[in-house]
């Protein structure tokens, strides 16, 4: 057994339940931005952070030939609504996801998730199975206090304390998104080339707080091992959980990675030796395959 996944299981948080993430008053469901784009059976499609539905849209003109795709902004990011007092707990980007699915689907979908998408695919996984008849997973944020054992330290939990949990905190770094918008669309393109063009540009259209509650709260507060052993048997009922990662991802290292795909024995895993954090972009036909292998 990997010492990857030794990590896991000496986590003192490692055990903690995954299913229904506690609710707030902030988790009322919100109309979130959706677009959508060909038909077909369902396809929904999750974008990760500093980024948006726009991370996707590379992939419309094929899988839409395929698929009808519904690619929601989640909450917080994109042109989606940042409501006042969310925290962007896995409870919240939960319910504004479902409240956006129930109107579209009356079936299961076939589920991918990019980076922080990926860890709100599998909250909807575990709590709304009938929701999910297949789950894709790129790039799976392994990483945080259930892998390393801590939450992240010293600087960044300083500069986290400031910039997400303080009025001048939140005031500030939100003036300088949006200051620093403008700028940014222009140059984006030019300095993100593993990243689509207009999720690039859109990566600034949300709010700091948005950013940095989710990077906290659901992306390291999240249980991604626990999580992905409690996807239930009916979603991969029909096909593996697919999850792809790149070798030379330096976002997420891949040793993580590799012991999380060991905990299952129902999971096809394509690991590329050449790709970054991106490789449903710069990989695209290598992904657009895997999705419409076995449909």
């Amino acid at each position: 057994m990997s010492r990857d996944w030794h990590m896991f299981k000496k986590s003192p948080i490692a055990t903690r339940a995954s299913r229904r993430p506690a609710a707030s008053p902030s988790a009322r469901p919100v109309a979130l931005f959706v677009r959508e784009a060909g038909q077909g059976p369902p396809l929904v499609m999750l974008h990760g952070l500093a980024s948006s539905s726009r991370y996707w849209e590379p992939h419309f003109d094929v899988l839409g030939r395929v698929y009808r795709i519904i690619a929601p902004d989640l909450l917080g990011f994109g042109r989606s609504p940042n409501p006042a007092g969310a925290e962007y707990t896995p409870a919240q980007h939960l319910a504004a996801l479902t409240g956006a699915l129930e109107r579209r689907l009356d079936g299961p979908a076939t589920v991918v998730g990019h980076s922080m998408g990926a860890i709100v695919a599998l909250h909807l996984a575990v709590n709304r199975p009938e929701m999910v008849g297949r789950l894709a997973l790129i790039s799976p944020p392994v990483i945080g206090e259930h892998v390393w054992g801590h939450a992240p330290d010293g600087g960044p939990r300083r500069f986290h304390a400031f910039a997400v949990h303080t009025p001048a905190g939140r005031t500030l770094f939100n003036a300088g998104m949006r200051a620093a918008s403008p700028v940014w669309v222009a140059v984006a393109p030019r300095v993100r080339r593993t990243v689509p063009r207009g999720a690039s540009q859109d990566a600034l259209r949300g709010s700091w707080t948005a950013y940095w509650q989710t990077l906290e709260a659901t992306v390291y507060g999240s249980n991604v091992p626990r999580l992905f052993a409690d996807v239930p048997p009916s979603v991969t009922a029909r096909h593996p959980l697919l999850v792809m990662h790149g070798a030379r991802d330096g976002i997420v290292p891949v040793g993580p990675v590799r012991a999380l795909v060991a905990i299952r024995s129902d999971v096809q895993y394509i690991e590329i030796p050449d790709a970054g954090h991106n490789p449903a972009y710069t990989h695209a036909a290598l992904f657009q395959d895997a999705l419409l292998t076995g449909r």
